[in-house]
C-alpha cells in the first residue's frame, strides 16, 4: 500500500492549490494489488492504478513501515462506494483556509460542516490509515504528517 500525494491540470485542482497554497491538491490510496482508492467529486471509487496515474502527476508517495492489508481497505470501499463527495466540508475547509490566509484567523480544529458517510479526499485517507476522519487537513499537510510520523517512508 502506499499513499499518494497528486496534482493535476484540472481546474478543481488549480482551484485547491490556490486556496491552500501548497503544491498537492489529492491524495489517494493506492494498493499491492494494482487499484487506487480515493475519493473525488463522484464519491468513493477504485480504479486500475495506470489508469489513475495516468491522470495526475504524483508529487510524493509514502509506504508504511508496517504494511497494511489490502483486504481491509478492500472491505471499507465497499461500505463506501456509494458514498457522496463532503461538499460542505469542502466549503468550510476553503473558507477556512482563506479566513486564515486574509485576516489571519486560526484554523478551528474541527470541520464544522463535515457529514460522516463523505468523505473528501484526506477524509478517506484519513479514515484508512489513521481509523478517523480529518475534515480539516489539507493533502500536502497530511503528507508532512504522515513523514513527520516516522511510521511512513518515501519508496
Amino acid at each position: 500500500m502506499r499513499i499518494l500525494f497528486t496534482t493535476s491540470d484540472l481546474c478543481f485542482s488549480k482551484l485547491v492549490r490556490n486556496i491552500t497554497d501548497e503544491p498537492v491538491s489529492h491524495t489517494a490510496v493506492e494498493l499491492d494489488c494494482g487499484v487506487v482508492v480515493h475519493s473525488n467529486w463522484l464519491g468513493v471509487l477504485l480504479e486500475p492504478s495506470n489508469k489513475f496515474r495516468n491522470k495526475v502527476s504524483v508529487i510524493r508517495e509514502l509506504k508504511p513501515v508496517v504494511p497494511m492489508e489490502d483486504s481491509k481497505i478492500i472491505r471499507k470501499y465497499a461500505e463506501c462506494q456509494h458514498d457522496w463527495y463532503d461538499v460542505g466540508a469542502f466549503f468550510f475547509l476553503g473558507i477556512s483556509l482563506m479566513l486564515r490566509s486574509k485576516f489571519g484567523v486560526p484554523l478551528p480544529k474541527s470541520n464544522l460542516w463535515q457529514s460522516t458517510g463523505m468523505y473528501l479526499c484526506t477524509e478517506w485517507t484519513t479514515e484508512i490509515v489513521d481509523g478517523k476522519e480529518d475534515g480539516m487537513i489539507t493533502p500536502w499537510k497530511y503528507y508532512l504528517k504522515l513523514q513527520d510520523s516516522g511510521q511512513w517512508v518515501r519508496p
